[in-house]
């Protein structure tokens, strides 16, 4: 596993705490999922000077009970003996549905208490597809409309009963709130056609949301064939031997970035099934990841030292040997950053660092740190206080806008989903909600927000592809169907979109043209985590697709 691509997913997976907090409380619904790194526990320097807090009211208790919204019933309706089979071969698809409902049209059906409507929709498969975004973007942009005003959303995986085998994958919208559901009341299913159907063409599914469930539980996919599984243990192919038609790397240079592309393997070295193939070739590239990462820290140390300054810190960048059990790292010498308050060191080991916020008042800030490598929790550093959070939390979730305290947090007692995962953000300034986002569940890579950035005074965040800017979602403004990736790069916006069946990259206001089939993206774990695309203070490295080629690109600022 790469480090430095993979820093995101191991930040809150390689905790052994967290594990435990699995086996114990099945409702907090976290996977444990980065391995392959033991590491050595570096000594860490007591604070003195600072007064050490821990929050006296944690966003989740392990104590506490936590109770399912009365939305969803406690067990599963039976399906009346007398409901009718709808069969459509178009759609490739049969379910049943109420006796009295008629029908307005050959795929949409309605009676007194309900209805149903099917459409298809192309949205061709990316290599790690993340159709909640669908569900993200409807969830929060129809609220109180249809969807009730704190909606939930869900994964869903189709399963034929006969066959005993998943068919078919997407997510769910169902409504949310203190009332229960209603015939007008929507619910709406997004999923993708198993095989032998194309996956670039999604099944849209919308229902009353009182009968929701009931369809969906006999929703079959008739036609379909069983998938073939990749082989066990099997990480290579022939494929990625081939030949590729165009070796050359090349290099676009733009008015504001320089864009080199590294030619790897062709398209049919799938990055996942053939992992030790592809990245075979990624090594051969022989660029030195820890380098690259330790570039960006340094970078970061700077830019926060300007801002830390007036306040008497300052970051001190220093190599070590990571160590541990690992024969490859464990004499890899990599940057960390200690953090001192005048001549006293407060911190050590410091590898993950967030941008530094300062109220406009000048007499606070808030920059957030973390350990990675010795499984320490994120610290939020304010003038006075360190605040190294409880184990359980996700940190990065505060700062300053202007005079405002900006945080973020998971609903953790109410509207939960059945599983018992949160299914809303809530957005606080000082103190007061003031917005509330809908959340597909956690992942194995963790929780979908991983940061609250503070903008020009604007406060941004980021989940499943969709952007929130001051509460507003960015995709529907810009027209673009996924964004993702957003950072300040030289205090200037920059992010990946997608639009149509291709994406492409935006940097100070500036949308470069469309220029890759597909950009692997998402929070990803375990061995696909160094696919995770890098960020840097100065641009990103990621994988892409174009022409049937696999590229690693590398997008810099211009100096």
């Amino acid at each position: 596993m790469k480090i430095a691509e993979s820093h995101k997913c191991c930040t809150i997976q390689m905790k052994p705490k967290i594990v435990l907090l699995h086996l114990i409380l099945v409702l907090f619904f976290l996977t444990a999922g980065c391995t392959g790194v033991s590491v050595t526990i570096f000594p860490t320097a007591t604070p003195s000077i600072l007064q050490t807090t821990k929050k006296s009211t944690p966003i989740f208790q392990p104590s506490e009970t936590l109770e399912p919204s009365p939305t969803f019933p406690p067990s599963p309706t039976p399906i009346p003996d007398s409901w009718l089979t709808f069969t459509d071969a178009s759609f490739h698809l049969k379910f049943r549905f109420p006796e009295n409902w008629q029908p307005e049209s050959p795929t949409h059906y309605s009676g007194p208490d309900g209805y149903f409507e099917l459409t298809q929709q192309t949205y061709p498969a990316s290599e790690f597809d993340s159709i909640s975004t669908f569900c993200i973007l409807e969830a929060n942009q129809n609220k109180a409309v249809a969807l009730g005003v704190l909606p939930y959303v869900t994964t869903w995986q189709g399963v034929d009963p006969q066959m005993q085998i998943s068919l078919g994958s997407g997510c769910t919208i169902t409504p949310g709130g203190d009332t229960l559901p209603t015939p007008r009341d929507q619910a709406v299913l997004y999923a993708r056609y198993p095989q032998p159907w194309s996956r670039d063409t999604l099944l849209v599914l919308r229902t009353d949301s009182k009968h929701f469930d009931s369809i969906l539980r006999t929703l079959q996919f008739i036609g379909s064939v069983t998938p073939t599984p990749h082989p066990v243990n099997v990480y290579d192919s022939p494929a990625c031997s081939l030949p590729l038609a165009d070796p050359d790397v090349k290099i676009t240079r733009t008015s504001a970035l320089t864009i080199t592309e590294y030619p790897l393997v062709n398209a049919d070295c799938d990055p996942m099934a053939h992992f030790d193939g592809f990245q075979a070739h990624v090594r051969s590239m022989g660029l030195d990841t820890f380098a690259r990462y330790s570039t960006d820290l340094v970078l970061r140390a700077e830019e926060a030292d300007r801002l830390l300054e007036p306040f008497g810190y300052r970051l001190v960048v220093r190599q070590t040997e990571l160590g541990g059990g690992n024969p490859v790292l464990a004499s890899k010498q990599i940057t960390v950053l200690d953090l001192y308050r005048d001549d006293e060191q407060l911190m050590a080991n410091i590898n993950r660092v967030g941008p530094v916020s300062v109220k406009a008042s000048a007499d606070d800030f808030i920059f957030w740190v973390e350990d990675t490598y010795n499984n320490i929790p994120p610290t939020e550093v304010r003038r006075t206080t360190l605040n190294t959070i409880n184990w359980w939390e996700t940190g990065f979730n505060t700062a300053w806008v202007g005079s405002d305290l900006i945080k973020y947090e998971y609903d953790m007692k109410t509207h939960l989903s059945p599983a018992g995962a949160p299914s809303q953000a809530i957005v606080n300034r000082n103190g007061q909600p003031v917005y509330s986002f809908a959340i597909s569940p956690p992942g194995s890579a963790g929780y979908p927000i991983q940061w609250l950035y503070s903008w020009h005074g604007h406060w941004i965040l980021e989940a499943d592809n969709s952007l929130v800017e001051d509460g507003e979602l960015q995709n529907s403004k810009l027209g673009y169907s996924e964004i993702f990736n957003w950072h300040p790069v030289k205090d200037k916006p920059f992010y990946f979109y997608r639009e149509g069946n291709s994406y492409g990259i935006s940097f100070d206001g500036q949308a470069l043209p469309p220029h890759y089939d597909d950009v692997m993206h998402g929070l990803l774990c375990c061995d696909w985590a160094a696919y995770n695309i890098n960020s840097l203070s100065n641009g990103a490295w990621f994988y892409a697709r174009r022409a049937g080629i696999w590229y690693l690109v590398s997008v810099l600022a211009n100096e």
